[in-house]
């Protein structure tokens, strides 16, 4: 499977569960109101990304990378963030 690469895209209220999110690299996305819950983010990084109201529920995150990335009034539980990838981990709350 190829891998993508994008950058500065905009998301709104997409719901990565019935729309599979491509594995690749995100460099300054905007994700806004998205619903991750219950899906795979595994192996994707996401580089000076910001998630606003999104929902993060018992998402999958191994080796997954988050480089400076903000994430703003999310809802996270259940997230095991130490099976990201530690390589430049930064996530602003």
């Amino acid at each position: 499977m190829d891998r993508v690469f994008v950058e500065y895209q905009n998301f709104q209220r997409i719901s990565f569960l019935e729309d599979s999110h491509p594995k690749g690299d995100y460099e300054n996305c905007i994700f806004t109101s998205c619903i991750f819950a219950n899906t795979h983010l595994s192996n994707i990084n996401f580089i000076d990304c910001t998630f606003n109201h999104c929902d993060f529920s018992l998402v999958k995150v191994s080796n997954t990378a988050f480089r400076d990335c903000k994430i703003k009034d999310c809802k996270i539980l259940g997230v095991k963030f130490e099976e990201c990838n530690t390589f430049g981990f930064a996530i602003h709350f």
